[in-house]
């Protein structure tokens, strides 16, 4: 049995004749390491709890008209390396001095949570994309969707160069928010747009990274962004396309405006009433649209020359879109 003294051997590398460094005969660190750590510095495996310490932060419920109503909480934030160094030295206690170091450093120059990411990313595309190509379409289109977010690929999509760290994620310019309320719940594939900067005093906005967007509960999402948030665009998922009317059952006052989407309606500048329909006995069923009636109808709305199809094309309502904008202030010294 042979015996290696791996102290001995570096330094006799290093006798002063060289221009080798530690660092360089330092052993690599393991795959599964830098993807825990990176996906650490990410808050996976954060319990919620953590995130948020007391339910008033993040309040469900809330009184409206004198009456406790489901009101949900929107919440922004920004991360303090701080309170991720301290994090992952908590991880990294149980290792050698020496190691842990030098693993926290790597860590919160940004190394890991890029290698993480680029990972993360892969997988949902993958997700997204199987089934719905052939196998070179879909590894074209996977190569497509990698550099369009600078992810280095080969165009055999066999080797992947690890990806240096973002300045957003070398200098920790990371925000965020929790959403919470029963949408949440509900609807399963909510999509979130974010806009935002890189500097608070930055005039333009552009598209942001969602590094991370996940349900850490079942009524709270949390998304964490490659930059400073200054817009987030909440918006219905497109299965929930349906045919739709404004206004109020309880009053009969529904309406509708024809977009001339279908290339037949008309043109109508104000929403019209739509007519509901009534029995032998005059009275108004608050639950049935009358579609035709002697140019009394909501078909008759169109032209005469539309058919069902423009008809359904001009009844669907689009996914509901909510907007909200946030003002970041610089601090005062």
């Amino acid at each position: 049995m042979a015996f290696y003294n791996l102290f001995t051997d570096l330094t006799n590398q290093l006798d002063g004749n060289t221009h080798f460094t530690p660092a360089e005969f330092a052993p690599e660190v393991p795959p599964e390491v830098r993807l825990f750590l990176g996906r650490l510095c990410m808050l996976h495996g954060v319990p919620a709890e953590y995130l948020v310490p007391d339910e008033k932060l993040l309040p469900k419920f809330g009184i409206l008209n004198g009456q406790q109503e489901e009101v949900g909480s929107l919440r922004f934030f920004w991360i303090d390396p701080a309170w991720i160094e301290s994090l992952l030295d908590g991880a990294l206690s149980v290792g050698p001095e020496g190691e842990r170091q030098l693993l926290l450093s790597k860590a919160m120059a940004g190394n890991y949570m890029a290698e993480a990411f680029q990972k993360e990313l892969i997988e949902r595309f993958k997700k997204q994309l199987s089934g719905s190509y052939t196998p070179e379409a879909f590894k074209a289109e996977m190569i497509k969707r990698m550099r369009d977010k600078g992810v280095p690929v080969t165009d055999d999509f066999n080797t992947i160069a690890a990806p240096p760290p973002s300045l957003t994620q070398n200098n920790w310019r990371l925000t965020g928010f929790l959403l919470r309320s029963s949408l949440i719940a509900g609807w399963r594939g909510l999509e979130i747009e974010v806009r935002g900067k890189d500097l608070v005093d930055d005039a333009d906005t552009r598209i942001i990274q969602l590094v991370r967007m996940e349900r850490i509960a079942p009524d709270t999402l949390l998304c964490l962004c490659e930059g400073i948030v200054t817009e987030v665009t909440i918006i219905q998922p497109p299965e929930n396309l349906h045919f739709g009317l404004t206004g109020n059952a309880d009053t009969l006052r529904f309406t509708k405006k024809f977009t001339g989407v279908s290339g037949v309606a008309r043109t109508i500048d104000q929403a019209l009433a739509v007519p509901l329909r009534t029995d032998a006995a005059g009275s108004t069923d608050k639950r049935v649209l009358r579609i035709k009636g002697g140019g009394n109808g909501l078909a008759d709305l169109l032209s005469p020359a539309a058919t069902s199809a423009d008809f359904a094309m001009e009844m669907i309502s689009q996914p509901i879109r909510n907007e909200v904008t946030i003002k970041w202030e610089q601090e005062k010294e």
